[in-house]
């Protein structure tokens, strides 16, 4: 008998079980002959995660079931609740407005201005017209209470026409589909920042706006204290699928796209800004499926952790605050209670009185927060060698202007260069987010206007600085790294490849570094486009991209030294056998 099954009941004939299902081990059988017979149904529900029993003050999570490897399934699923985002442009006046059914932003009121032929209100095609979401949602109320596109409302409403669609939306699955509302209404539905008194005095306000707009104006079957769970929930566990840029600089593409989803088993996986899952969100409607993946190797029990926000360059007190500003959430992973974030001390200020005995290079003491979760102007930080001590608004101020100087002159190539030489262990730690800001600047520069011979070696030493970093904030098969291998390869590789048709023998001894990082970078982001090219919108391209230049590289290497061959053929071994582990 397996460990762990005692009294558990066969899922077919309820008798004593003896072994489980090897995949989720949530399923118990008594025979193989009955888990032959029960995976037909058991199928869709079998994943290699479990919920953990809820722990005190938080609602249940997903552990891992057994040990996950590297690029496996966690789980895809489709948007229990979807509602188009609402682009919030110069006050929302209207003249962007998406599309009800697939999110696709249109200009209001132009020649190409084909609202609903039944309701008025902003579709973009007769197919979303005709989709069930609309005309059997939101249509049908409008129609009936002669509720026009823009709505005559109040003010703070009017910018709020998002949360009233996805509220129609939600009160409707109360009658079509009472278990999908109920199991919508437990997800997360408190916040954990804590309001003062006149912000929750203005919250109960709108919220009083809504239910008298909402019960006046449509068929709204929620009550007021439902209403009130509903608004915390959307908020703080929606999802946004959107193309980069699009809410806040939307272009006039026709892919232009922006929906907020509510997913059932995602919203249980724990929130972490140095996740072991990545996960990606089909941006091609009408899908919007969210498709979850390990990103490193998981072992069983171990909670399994995604990114909200900030698994990127942005310091723990910007991270935190974005996270409590947007989703009401005091982030409080590894990541963010380390006053080092991992060691990669990213947000560490050299300490002015070290330097002053110590000098520059002379190991340094690091200004490190107190109190990590702080945001407040009056946080302590302290150096981590002699306690010296100073507050966050001794310093904070100066490194925002800098950053707000590396942001503005997007191409000053010699700036960044400076900012890097002059602060880079004088000031700031090597790591710190300002100078990844400026080390990417130049790496953005590089990609944009080619990157010349002789600069190769530097292009590849501030990429594998980024890269080293990654390696520890977003680990594994993730969106981050393959991306920045994607930018490098763009670069070098076809730099590497002329100088290859020219002299295959000195382009192999003058770049032999650069051909093993490319090699390397090669299989690792094309696995990742290859497991993610149907959640991106520009994951084939990329798979395509990556797919000809492995092939390149594939040819090149049946030229090479035998040794040097041996060594490649390791890498694209360990490729294959990670791919192996996928199927």
């Amino acid at each position: 008998m397996c460990d762990g099954i005692e009294d558990r009941e066969c899922a077919v004939c309820h008798g004593e079980a003896t072994q489980r299902c090897s995949a989720c081990h949530a399923a118990y059988y008594c025979s193989f002959e009955h888990q032959k017979q029960h995976w037909k149904s058991h199928r869709r529900q079998c994943l290699p995660v479990i919920v953990a029993q809820r722990d005190p003050g938080r609602v249940p999570y997903w552990v891992a079931g057994r040990d996950i490897k590297p690029g496996s399934s966690i789980l895809k699923e489709a948007p229990a609740l979807r509602w188009p985002a609402w682009p919030r442009l110069n006050g929302n006046n209207f003249n962007l407005v998406p599309c009800l059914t697939c999110g696709k932003f249109l200009q209001f009121q132009t020649p190409e201005w084909q609202p609903c032929s039944l309701c008025g209100w902003p579709v973009c095609s007769t197919e979303c017209e005709q989709a069930s979401i609309h005309k059997d949602g939101e249509c049908t109320d409008f129609v009936t209470h002669g509720i026009a596109f823009p709505p005559k409302t109040g003010r703070d409403l009017s910018k709020m026409l998002d949360y009233t669609i996805a509220l129609i939306r939600m009160s409707k699955l109360k009658v079509t589909n009472l278990k999908k509302y109920e199991e919508i209404l437990t997800l997360c539905p408190e916040p954990a920042v804590i309001h003062d008194t006149k912000h929750l005095a203005l919250f109960h306000e709108i919220l009083m706006r809504f239910s008298c707009f909402l019960n006046r104006n449509v068929r709204f079957l929620m009550s007021y204290p439902e209403l009130r769970q509903a608004i915390w929930v959307l908020k703080l566990n929606r999802f946004s699928c959107s193309r980069e840029g699009e809410i806040d600089f939307p272009g006039e593409g026709p892919e232009n796209i922006g929906m907020n989803c509510i997913y059932l088993k995602t919203s249980l996986l724990s929130k972490s800004c140095s996740p072991n899952c990545s996960h990606a969100i089909s941006p091609m409607p009408p899908d919007f499926s969210m498709v979850v993946r390990a990103a490193v190797l998981i072992r069983e029990e171990e909670p399994l952790t995604i990114v909200r926000r900030g698994g990127d360059a942005m310091p723990t007190v910007r991270r935190q605050k974005e996270l409590r500003q947007q989703f009401e959430f005091i982030c409080q992973c590894k990541r963010c209670i380390d006053p080092t974030e991992l060691n990669t001390y990213m947000s560490a200020m050299v300490c002015p009185a070290c330097r002053k005995i110590n000098g520059r290079d002379k190991n340094p003491g690091y200004m490190l927060p107190v109190d990590p979760l702080s945001v407040s102007d009056t946080a302590v930080w302290k150096c981590n060698s002699c306690e010296e001590i100073v507050t966050a608004a001794d310093f904070l101020p100066g490194i925002y202007e800098l950053a707000d100087a590396i942001s503005e002159d997007v191409e000053d190539v010699e700036l960044f260069e400076e900012i890097v030489r002059v602060n880079s262990n004088n000031f700031l730690h090597p790591n710190h987010w300002v100078l990844q800001m400026a080390i990417s600047g130049i790496l953005d520069y590089y990609q944009e206007n080619g990157c010349p011979l002789q600069n190769i070696k530097h292009f590849t030493e501030l990429t594998l600085y980024r890269m080293n970093i990654e390696d520890v904030l977003n680990p594994g098969i993730s969106f981050n790294r393959a991306n920045f291998q994607r930018d490098y390869l763009i670069v070098i590789w076809p730099i590497i490849e002329g100088q290859f048709m020219q002299n295959a023998e000195s382009a192999r001894n003058k770049f032999s570094e650069e051909i093993r990082i490319c090699m390397n970078f090669v299989y690792e982001a094309h696995r990742y486009f290859e497991l993610f090219q149907s959640s991106l919108s520009d994951g084939e391209f990329n798979l395509k991209v990556l797919t000809a230049m492995k092939s390149s590289m594939e040819s090149m290497n049946e030229e090479e030294d035998p040794s040097e061959k041996m060594a490649t053929l390791s890498i694209e071994a360990n490729y294959e056998a990670g791919t192996a582990m996928e199927s």
